[in-house]
């Protein structure tokens, strides 16, 4: 391998991409994203491979069935580990907070307690118990629940309580509180136990303390072991349950005692945690703990991602290192073992996300023999079948690591070891190429001292070694080049401006049919453009099962709308609608867009929203999504950054809120930014290539109506669209730093670098032989000079001297050339004909190679030509020329009209060029051909 190439290598190493630190959850397609359950306080159950989900609470801020869910879904993955997701029932009651239990007939589910929308903050609400059957696909009351009852032999109804299965098939209801939110909340100090066999409700010893958003685990041995949560010992307020001590209950005997664990490897457990996820492994000894929160004030409450396992065999707590990109904090999620090898948690809430995250963790390495497991060999994955993992790289280094600095240095070794081993082997043709070197390099000039000639060198080597290192710093700016954005302006033609899509959603309005027209329901939207034309074919309503927005004002009843122009959508064609400076019917829609908005007409006073959001029509996702119009600007990963943005209401741009009563005046900018892609080509610096992306930009003002603009036609707001400017703002970008700059860069300062040399040391004629002379194929230089200019009658110019007495060695004369002065004798006619050899020689070599000889050449011909005067009038205007006039005022003989000239004539004529006695110009004279030499020869 050759330097250059084990240098590339070492660098591409050193120039290996870094990731940043993030969370990241198990793949999901962006429509299935939208499909998944974005709940908190769900419960959940493991069913043959599959995550059951039921219940949870939604966004919505008024305690309603609407708030709260009643779809049973599930969660499973097929053979690729792609995630499948189905929908089961929506028959059941609204609820969240209430635990599930799959009975071991796998077919019957059991559903306790809960926070329904009728229990807010009561404490005295009777025990709700449900059951769902598999076989039937319905939900009924527990029978134990149901009217007729003896209320005292039922539980207080609760939530963030625990349902657990234990070994014995009952299963047992702990702690809870009926009025969470309230200050002063009451925690419930009890234990129950529901038998499904007898269908009985029976009520146990109670706790050492009540407990709340606490653990509950049935152990193999038969005991539960409570863990976390928040509890008291009074009934009223609660203390931490730290997780420094944990509570076991024996169903055998109805006993409770406590457990002191062992906190060393987690740390101080400063805060108790509330809502965490729970699930026992296969082996039936480690609970793995994930998530929750610190039930502070919500605007200081702390969620958390930690992954702790509880061994319960010693009752140590042990902090794994988990490999993979660690999931999103959260609380209040599900969880459950999916297989003997994989667990998994979702989604949840924090803050005011609502999570619709799934990730697995394949679960620790267990030996055999001892039944431990390997804490560290766990992993969060990204892919169930091949146990992938979504791995990240910290960018906490802060250099190369050990092995890449070990890898160049070796490098480093082995070609230094090479270099050294070439040049002792090739060590006669190394000397060979110094004393080149040092003959080329070295080259004082007559009468120069010593000390000027070692200067310039050492001048020479320090810009040398200047240039190359501004040479590499170019470079490398070139590649790392920062880049900068300028905009231009497109002008439309004919100055006709397409109008972007539109989304108009209505929120906190009731929808309902309108009268005589059964196939529409208020709220509604007309629009009418500038020109008086309806434009509500323009209109399509959108399928919000698909996908619904969510908006903060969170007032529910959400309809929407998308104004679509120049387009067709199965056989619906949508009108092309064009706004212009000036309304000209029939070739434009005039110079702006006018939607009004009509609620129901007993609606019209009320409290609502109305949110207007503009989208580029060939990048627009709601086409996408609810009209399966593919964009080649989107990606799946820009569907869903959308749709997770829509979900959560963060789309900050393009989007005006409107209030009822008010009138908005909004302007569009139509834009285009031009991305440059990654090729190698833009680092040339012209002719680059972008990734062209619309977009729209626009400003807006609104205002209240004016009076008594209430009741007008049942509007209860309008919008005036139109564009901002009749043009396409183009944003280009382009980097500052490019190949064709550093060639400026690196040119100027190699100019300026050879006129310091020429002004502090001289200038010093360039060779006129280049790369191409030097290392040419074929006939060398050498061959070449020798064939063209033959040396046998003279020696060189300026490299010999003229004699060999002018010599100081005779090595500069050439043993060639040498002749011995005493014993030959030279006459002056052997000698002037040496000197004349010489001087031609030097003429052809500066001829050939250092004197453009075109003056020469002129002036030889001037000196040639014949000087009589009638030569001199043969000169024509170009109307004598073109009339075919001679200079004597005669016609050409060839003309029309014109005389033929006699062979006597044109002689006589010829013999006038002469000098008048038919001699020559001197100039003109023949030169001996013994020293002539043609100019083909001489090239």
């Amino acid at each position: 391998m050759s330097l250059p190439a084990a240098m590339y290598i070492v660098v591409f190493v050193l120039l290996a991409a870094l990731s940043n630190f993030s969370h990241a959850a198990y793949p999901v397609t962006p429509l299935l994203t939208e499909r998944l359950p974005n709940v908190i306080g769900a419960g959940s159950f493991i069913k043959e491979n599959t995550l059951y989900i039921y219940g949870g609470e939604g966004r919505s801020n008024e305690f309603s069935d609407e708030k709260f869910s009643n779809e049973l879904s599930t969660v499973a993955f097929d053979n690729s580990g792609d995630i499948i997701y189905g929908s089961t029932s929506t028959n059941g009651p609204h609820v969240t907070l209430a635990p599930l239990v799959l009975l071991p007939d796998n077919v019957t589910v059991l559903l306790f307690g809960g926070l329904y929308s009728d229990t807010m903050n009561e404490t005295s609400s009777p025990f709700r118990a449900y059951q769902y059957s598999f076989n039937t696909e319905t939900w009924s009351p527990l029978p134990a629940t149901q009217a007729g009852a003896d209320p005292t032999t039922l539980p207080v109804n609760r939530q963030r309580h625990t349902a657990v299965l234990a070994t014995d098939g009952n299963v047992y209801i702990t702690g809870g509180t009926p009025n969470i939110g309230n200050p002063s909340m009451d925690i419930i100090i009890d234990s129950w136990s529901y038998n499904p066999s007898t269908g009985e409700l029976a009520r146990l010893s109670d706790p050492p303390l009540g407990l709340f958003g606490h653990t509950g685990t049935a152990l193999p041995d038969g005991s539960i072991i409570y863990v976390g949560g928040f509890g008291n010992v009074t009934g009223s307020g609660y203390t931490e349950m730290l997780y420094d001590t944990c509570a076991i209950y024996f169903p055998s005997n109805d006993t409770w005692i406590p457990q002191d664990l062992n906190a060393d490897a987690i740390g101080p457990p400063e805060f108790a945690r509330q809502l965490v996820n729970n699930v026992l492994g296969p082996e039936g000894r480690y609970i793995y703990f994930f998530g929750g929160d610190d039930y502070d004030t919500p605007y200081i409450r702390e969620y958390f991602n930690d992954l702790w396992i509880l061994d319960t065999h010693t009752f140590t707590w042990i902090n794994p290192n988990i490999d993979g990109i660690k999931p999103q904090k959260r609380s209040g999620g599900v969880a459950g073992l999916l297989t003997n090898e994989y667990a998994i948690f979702g989604f949840g809430v924090a803050g005011t996300d609502y999570l619709d995250a799934i990730d697995v963790l394949k679960l620790p390495v267990l030996d055999p023999s001892t039944q431990d497991i390997d804490p560290n060999s766990g992993k969060w994955v990204s892919n169930v079948i091949t146990g992938e993992t979504q791995q990240q790289v910290d960018h906490t280094s802060s250099g190369p690591s050990k092995g890449v600095i070990a890898a160049v240095v070796v490098v480093c070794a082995i070609i230094g070891f090479m270099i050294l081993f070439l040049a002792y082997r090739y060590r006669h043709r190394v000397k060979r190429l110094a004393m080149r070197i040092h003959y080329n390099i070295w080259n004082p000039r007559t009468g120069e001292p010593i000390w000027a000639e070692t200067a310039r060198l050492v001048s020479k080597i320090v810009l040398l070694f200047l240039f190359i290192a501004f040479f590499v710093f170019v470079i490398i700016q070139v590649l790392h080049s920062p880049k900068a954005i300028y905009t231009v302006t497109e002008e439309a033609p004919g100055d006709q401006v397409a109008v972007p899509d539109v989304r108009l959603c209505f929120e906190g309005f009731d929808i309902v049919p309108v009268p005589d027209k059964p196939d529409r329901t208020y709220p509604i939207v007309e629009c009418m453009t500038g020109a008086g034309e309806l434009c509500f074919f323009n209109l399509i309503r959108l399928d919000l099962t698909l996908h619904q927005p969510w908006f903060m004002g969170n007032l529910g009843n959400n309809t929407c709308y998308l104004f679509l122009a120049d387009t067709t959508i199965g056989e619906t064609v949508f009108p092309p609608v064009n706004l212009a400076p000036g309304t000209v019917p029939g070739v434009n829609n005039g110079t702006e867009l006018q939607f009004a908005f009509y609620p129901a007409p007993s609606q019209v006073n009320m409290t609502g929203r109305i949110h207007i959001s503009f989208y580029p029509s060939s990048r627009n996702p709601i086409r996408q999504f609810y009209l399966n119009q593919s964009s080649p600007f989107l990606t799946e990963d820009d569907i869903s950054t959308w749709l997770s943005a829509d979900t959560d209401d963060f789309q900050v741009g393009n989007t005006v809120d409107i209030f009822p009563n008010e009138v908005s005046y909004i302007e569009f900018q139509l834009e285009r930014t031009e991305y440059l892609q990654n090729k190698g080509w833009n680092y040339v610096g012209f002719a680059p290539s972008h990734n062209s992306t619309p977009e729209v930009t626009i400003t807006a003002r609104t205002q209240e109506k004016a009076p008594g603009w209430e009741d007008i036609a049942g509007i209860i707001t309008t919008a005036f669209i139109s564009p901002a400017s009749y043009s396409t703002l183009v944003h280009r970008e382009q980097k500052i730093y490019s190949l064709v700059n550093a060639v400026g860069f690196i040119g100027g300062l190699f100019g300026l670098f050879v006129a310091f040399q020429a002004i502090m040391f001289g200038y010093r004629p360039r060779s006129p032989f280049g790369i191409v002379h030097r290392w040419s194929f074929g006939s060398s230089i050498s061959e070449g000079l020798v064939n063209r200019f033959s040396l046998s009658k003279t020696p060189v110019p300026l490299v010999n001297p003229v004699h060999n007495r002018y010599s100081i060695n005779m090595r500069n004369y050439g043993p060639k050339y040498g002749d011995d002065e005493e014993s030959t004798f030279i006459d002056d006619a052997q000698r002037l004909a040496s000197v004349e050899d010489r001087m031609q020689l030097l003429e052809l070599l500066f001829k050939s190679y250092y004197v453009d000889d075109e003056v020469f050449r002129q002036l030889d011909l001037a000196l040639k030509r014949p000087s009589v005067p009638e030569n001199r009038r043969s000169r024509r205007s170009i109307g004598e020329f073109l009339r075919g006039a001679r200079p004597d005022g005669n016609l050409h003989p060839l003309s029309p009209g014109g005389n033929a000239v006699s062979a006597d004539d044109r002689d006589k004529e010829v013999d006038t060029q002469g000098n008048g006695d038919g001699a020559l110009h001197p100039a003109a004279a023949s030169v001996p051909e013994n020293h002539v030499t043609s100019d083909r020869e001489s090239r």
